[in-house]
């Protein structure tokens, strides 16, 4: 019985990351859905929104969902109430998602032009508010170790997207705002499949519903403003590059949708990553606490680097040569980004995914708050970059390569300091 109930619980942590992908796919699918539907110009509306919702939903509440998932877990470590774990960090969520929807109102004028009005906007909105429910349920359940249902949630998230997209593909549905409706509600099929299966309640069940709550086990401001931060501002040079471009296409709407659809297709890398770091950290961050974290990494340097050499050149030849008839099959979309641009993008894409192999070990050293402030200079990079006085396609390309030069040197700098 117990082998089983181990081989059950391994199946069910696995079912996560392959949820996860499985999620990401349905995103992509819906956008391959989406180009075939829609013109190019509603497709450039379409992908903002999409890369948007992954900046300001996904980016900024993964930090909150990390941080209750550890809370949670360390109360049933210790026997005390993960029901206060809960309770404490509620008033904090309710401030970040007050703090995105201030953001997005603030920024309407600009947003309405890259996603296609203010309707678009308002689902933006609602997309913040989806994810954030869904994060705050999520994060017990993982801290539970609740993997099945975790990862159900993320199924039913992938099953709705991707059945919606294909109902709306065909009918031949030629409204953008009913794309992007599919993927704001898309979330909340999540949250109706934890509260159905009655996970929510369990993974805060109250052991001592009336002690206090250890500080060690609440929220912390620090952390999930750190960690907030960090993911926010990293999602952000993945994602904001086209959406600024869109901004600023004007009467080049149709070249902004072939400039999306290649960025989205290029940073496909980028979405594997969050499973890579989940299996990595654990190893990293035993191999620093048994003192050969530092040996262990320089025997496995070497590797890295050659690892990285030969599939960084083929990875550029494969982005520049396939990347347009690619795009046009899959998007319908004939006006494509010139070579010089995919280039800049594919190796934009390389440097960032070498920058986030550092980044996993500086998290396990715990310099979180140097990767955070890391990520928001690369932001503020790409931001400088995307708005210089040139054409909207070469500056955002510009500025995403910028942004992820900077984040590989300084984490390259971080690492280099910590083994000095």
């Amino acid at each position: 019985m117990t082998a089983t109930t181990s081989v059950r619980g391994r199946a069910a942590a696995l079912a996560v990351p392959l949820s996860l992908v499985g999620l990401a796919a349905a995103g992509y699918l819906a956008l391959v859905a989406g180009g075939r539907a829609l013109p190019a110009a509603s497709f450039a509306g379409l992908s903002s929104f999409y890369l948007l919702a992954n900046t300001v939903g996904r980016g900024t509440f993964a930090a909150f969902e990390l941080e209750l998932t550890r809370g949670v877990a360390r109360a049933l470590e210790r026997g005390t109430s993960t029901l206060a774990v809960c309770r404490s960090a509620l008033p904090r969520a309710g401030l970040l998602l007050a703090a995105v929807l201030v953001v997005l109102a603030a920024t309407s004028p600009l947003l309405a032009r890259a996603v296609g009005g203010g309707g678009a906007v308002l689902l933006l909105g609602a997309s913040a508010v989806g994810l954030a429910a869904s994060s705050f349920l999520r994060g017990p359940l993982a801290g539970a170790g609740r993997y099945a249902l975790f990862a159900a949630s993320l199924a039913a998230e992938a099953v709705v997207v991707l059945g919606g997209a294909v109902v709306l593909l065909l009918t031949g549905t030629p409204s953008l705002l009913a794309w992007i409706g599919l993927l704001a509600l898309s979330p909340l099929a999540g949250v109706v499949v934890v509260g159905v299966g009655g996970g929510a309640a369990a993974a805060v069940r109250a052991t001592r519903s009336h002690a206090p709550l250890p500080g060690e086990l609440a929220t912390t401001v620090p952390a999930l403003m750190w960690g907030s931060v960090l993911f926010l501002c990293s999602q952000g040079v993945w994602n904001l590059a086209p959406v600024v471009a869109t901004a600023r296409a004007d009467a080049f709407l149709a070249a902004a949708g072939g400039f999306a659809a290649v960025a989205v297709l290029l940073r496909a890398p980028v979405m594997a990553f969050p499973a890579i770091q989940a299996l990595l950290l654990p190893r990293l961050a035993r191999a620093q606490v048994g003192g050969h974290g530092a040996a262990g990494s320089h025997r496995r340097q070497a590797r890295y680097i050659v690892a990285a050499v030969g599939g960084g050149a083929l990875w550029m030849v494969l982005a520049v040569a396939l990347a347009d008839p690619v795009v046009s099959w899959l998007f319908a979309i004939d006006s494509t980004p010139s070579r010089g641009i995919v280039a800049m993008l594919a190796a934009s894409i390389l440097l960032g995914t070498i920058a986030q192999l550092g980044q996993a070990e500086l998290l396990a050293r715990g310099r979180s708050a140097a990767v955070a402030l890391t990520w928001a200079a690369a932001l503020g990079v790409l931001l400088a970059g995307s708005v210089l006085p040139i054409d909207p396609l070469w500056a955002a390309a510009c500025g995403q390569l910028g942004a992820t030069a900077t984040a590989l040197t300084a984490i390259a700098v971080l690492l280099r300091r910590g083994r000095a």
